[in-house]
């Protein structure tokens, strides 16, 4: 891992890409205004996550003694990052290695589900009475069904 002076950064802060030492670089995205305040504090000393977080981890970062920089989002912008972090839980759940870990993504995955749920205007017990539903009128995935093919009589 390279590690880069903030002249280095703001030199490729403007322009995305470029060399240091000979070795191209190219950054991604470009710094914003939050990772450039950050860099000016001297070399890179704290983690940028830009990401959104559970309601209880800007206290859990303050009991640590740890300073951190956090923004509320307009409601779009909250829809597009639960959308987001639905990908990352999945991810994660998929690169599971046991059970315990499993169930503990899973339940990552289902409180986004309920957030998700409510932004849409419904409430979590809405949701799975549709779930149920759904599941009386197609069926749920309990028969571990695989299929194949359907031929095509046309």
């Amino acid at each position: 891992m390279a590690f880069l002076s903030p002249y280095q950064m703001g030199h490729l802060a403007g322009i995305g890409e470029g060399k240091v030492n000979g070795i191209p670089i190219r950054i991604e995205p470009v710094i914003t205004r939050h990772d450039w305040k950050t860099i000016h504090k001297g070399w890179i000393t704290m983690p940028i996550y830009n990401k959104l977080v559970r309601d209880k981890i800007p206290d859990i970062i303050a009991k640590s003694g740890k300073s951190y920089e956090i923004q509320h989002l307009s409601d779009k912008a909250y829809v597009k990052e639960l959308e987001r972090k639905l990908v990352e839980e999945t991810e994660e759940y998929l690169e599971t290695g046991n059970d315990e870990e499993s169930v503990e993504e899973l339940a990552d995955f289902l409180e986004l589900v309920r957030a998700l749920a409510v932004r849409h205007g419904c409430s979590f017990d809405e949701l799975e009475d549709v779930r149920r539903r759904k599941a009386e009128e197609r069926g749920a995935f309990k028969e571990r069904i695989y299929l194949v093919e359907v031929e095509d009589e046309s």
